[in-house]
């Protein structure tokens, strides 16, 4: 079959998603923006692998931005990259610095985060190439596309519920007296994210200060 291209603007991510999943098609979809670009790749009607260039979305910003991976060490890395051609999550096994296990789950979290932020997006064009797989080094998901639309619709409702409240991404937030409850800011973005709140900062700068979504920033922002 041909390619198929169009934009978010006449076919939504959810009818798109849906048409791949019920036709079990196999191939690569690729979403380009004035700024960045995310490919899903399917097999069969199940998505297998993501890619994407928006900072906070490349694996080594995803890893420090959970807490597992330190700047400097990240840095190390990208320099034997460059000179080995080897990729950051061959190097990251090599070094130990996570198990296999470990990087296999972080790597579906951030397929995750590519995929349900296509969601929120409008002035994006798209392309679906038939019978692409991922690059031979890519580390394979396995995502079913129906999961995948449940989830959106639900994480949808909660960012909008948040936006409403938090109203502009140009909002200055301040830290009121009372702490936070532990569970709230027991994992590493958690307490970041409250760290990260002084005052000054506006949550855009919060969001690009803590290397995350708009949408973890914002639902755990608003729960606050």
């Amino acid at each position: 079959m041909n390619s198929l291209e169009s934009s978010l603007e006449i076919m939504q991510v959810p009818d798109l998603f849906q048409w791949i999943g019920s036709a079990s098609k196999t191939g690569v979809c690729t979403f380009s923006s004035r700024t960045a670009t995310r490919q899903v790749y399917f097999r069969n009607g199940q998505i297998i692998a993501c890619t994407a260039t928006d900072p906070h979305l490349l694996l080594g910003q995803f890893l420090i931005s959970n807490g597992r991976l330190q700047e400097d060490m990240l840095k190390t890395l990208l320099q034997i990259q460059e000179h080995t051609g080897t990729t950051l999550g061959a190097l990251i096994l090599k070094e130990r610095l996570l198990t296999e296990q470990e990087l296999r789950r972080l790597v579906a979290a951030k397929a995750e985060e590519t995929i349900y932020g296509l969601f929120d997006l409008t002035d994006v064009a798209f392309r679906f190439d038939p019978d692409r797989e991922p690059p031979d080094h890519s580390m394979e998901v396995d995502i079913h596309v129906h999961t995948v639309l449940l989830d959106a619709a639900r994480r949808t409702d909660e960012l909008n519920r948040a936006r409403a409240a938090l109203t502009s991404m140009h909002v200055v937030l301040h830290r009121t007296e009372q702490a936070p409850d532990p569970p709230s800011v027991a994992s590493y973005m958690g307490r970041k994210l409250y760290e990260s709140i002084n005052g000054r900062r506006t949550l855009a700068e919060i969001i690009l200060k803590c290397r995350t979504s708009e949408y973890l920033a914002c639902s755990f922002l608003f729960r606050f």
